[in-house]
């Protein structure tokens, strides 16, 4: 028999958690963007009266713009509240004197994987990143040993010359800055000499 129960049973305690929570809630890309709104890594707290002002004008905004999944007869004050007893900020005395607001671990947990996952991905993978560089790497060596037959035979290196030309302007983008100058180098080296 497996173990689906018991599985099931750690996942059910995982959501309770603060950091699931705040990711499983109704509001919780409304709660996140205030979140990533107010607070920064430069700006750890905020002074209370001013997260709720903020937190008021965001609703206000986010109304005008016609967002509808607001919570409904929300202050900011009410939300930052809510937002404490749910565990994902806490409320101090700064040393103004005034209550401070900071966020939570369990907040700055969600923080990290909302961003992790809101980021670009790349549209190419690093596997087809190393087939182009290796693609790229056995055509140069093709080059060279083309190039170094042709000097060793005598017969003159104009046929790598165009070689080299070709790679060299299509590499731009592909390969390390040094190697696409180097291979501008090897071209003109190789146009004077045949020149």
């Amino acid at each position: 028999m497996s173990d689906i129960g018991g599985e099931l049973a750690r996942v059910r305690d995982a959501f309770d958690k603060p950091t699931l929570r705040l990711l499983d809630r109704k509001y919780s890309p409304l709660v996140l963007a205030v979140f990533r709104s107010s607070f920064s890594r430069d700006q750890r707290s905020v002074t209370a009266e001013r997260l709720h002002a903020q937190v008021d004008t965001y609703l206000e905004e986010l109304a005008a713009v016609g967002e509808g999944k607001l919570p409904p007869n929300a202050s900011g004050c009410s939300l930052c509240v809510s937002w404490m007893n749910d565990q994902w900020l806490f409320r101090t005395i700064g040393d103004s004197g005034a209550e401070e607001y900071s966020l939570t671990s369990h907040a700055l947990e969600a923080l990290d994987l909302v961003a992790t996952l809101a980021r670009e991905r790349a549209l190419i993978s690093e596997s087809r990143i190393n087939t182009i560089i290796d693609a790229t790497t056995n055509g140069l060596r093709g080059l060279c040993k083309s190039l170094l037959e042709e000097v060793q035979a005598g017969s003159g290196p104009s046929a790598s010359a165009a070689a080299i030309r070709a790679l060299s302007s299509t590499s731009a983008g592909v390969l390390n800055p040094s190697v696409s100058r180097g291979l501008r180098f090897s071209f003109a080296a190789i146009s004077s000499s045949s020149g």
